[in-house]
């Protein structure tokens, strides 16, 4: 007689689907900057904005098959929750533009430091903000990040403020929705509902009103169309299996498993945007990764609120 098959438990079964939600989104997330590298030559401003439009409307035709209109209605007229999701819209926002301005200028070797550095900004915010308390060996990781900026600092003649900038609005968008009481989807479609309209409302007054000779899609061609269309595309999907795999992992996998994004975002700064990998920089990654792998370490205890 053949084993009977035991089927898979739905635990398992949401396990499986979050781990290849979470590789998913890291490895397109990874691979984004080879788009964004052409998207880049259009105005960035208009490249932000029309991110944020077609974002939504992937999104609307990703999401709203799945039955989620009334929960998002609701969210829609709840002032608190609209409250801290408009903060948390307006984070995403400003990392999209450092990011593509990061792109722009030959750093993205830079902004994928601070994808980096971006949970150990956050376990720092917990602690300032949250009154969080830390396990030593949270204390040692935090240590190890910040000597890594320094060295990265030093060896520049100046902070590394794009890296800075792109893992600290991450984070405080991480500590922000950490706290708050949506769920993960229904809040990521209220954020680029938000971050879409005042997107169109932005493209609109500038085409009609500020600059009536620009085209609402860049230049107007069957080319700009395409690009501003994809955009959206390749914002909203990573975005969308980023918070599927975090919402079924553990925050050990789910972590561990972000950082495919920017190791492939780095090897794609230095191998095909040829951009400059000192051994000052191999230093500071080198910091950084041991501070990673002993905050993801299995021991040590566990970060707590203060009684």
């Amino acid at each position: 007689m053949k084993p009977v098959q035991t089927p898979a438990r739905p635990a398992q079964s949401s396990e499986r689907l979050g781990l290849l939600a979470m590789t998913s989104g890291s490895v397109l997330w990874g691979f984004a900057p080879l788009f964004f590298g052409y998207f880049v030559a259009f105005p960035l401003d208009e490249g932000v904005a029309h991110r944020a439009v077609w974002a939504v409307i992937w999104l609307a035709c990703l999401v709203i098959p799945l039955g989620m209109r009334r929960q998002v209605i609701s969210i829609l007229t709840n002032w608190r929750q609209m409250l801290g999701l408009t903060i948390a819209a307006a984070l995403v926002g400003i990392n999209w533009a450092i990011f593509l301005y990061a792109i722009a200028v030959n750093q993205l070797v830079e902004a994928s430091f601070g994808y980096f550095i971006y949970p150990l900004m956050a376990i720092a915010i917990g602690v300032v903000v949250l009154g969080e308390r830390l396990s030593l060996k949270s204390w040692a990781a935090v240590g190890l990040a910040t000597a890594g900026v320094i060295l990265k600092g030093g060896a520049i003649g100046e902070w590394p403020w794009i890296a800075l900038a792109v893992g600290g609005s991450f984070a405080l968008y991480a500590v922000l929705r950490r706290q708050s009481d949506v769920d993960a989807l229904h809040g990521i479609m209220v954020e680029m509902i938000i971050l879409g309209s005042v997107g169109c409302a932005f493209l609109l007054a500038k085409t009609m009103i500020f600059a009536p000779d620009r085209h609402f899609f860049f230049d107007g061609t069957s080319y700009g169309m395409m690009m501003a269309i994809a955009s959206g595309l390749v914002t909203a999907l990573p975005l969308l299996l980023f918070h599927l795999g975090n919402r079924a992992l553990a925050f050990s996998q789910a972590g561990f498993l972000f950082y495919i994004n920017p190791s492939m975002q780095l090897a794609v700064g230095v191998m095909i945007f040829a951009e400059p990998f000192s051994l000052f920089d191999m230093a500071a990654f080198g910091l950084i990764w041991t501070g990673l792998i002993l905050h993801l370490l299995p021991f040590g205890v566990k970060t707590a609120r203060p009684e």
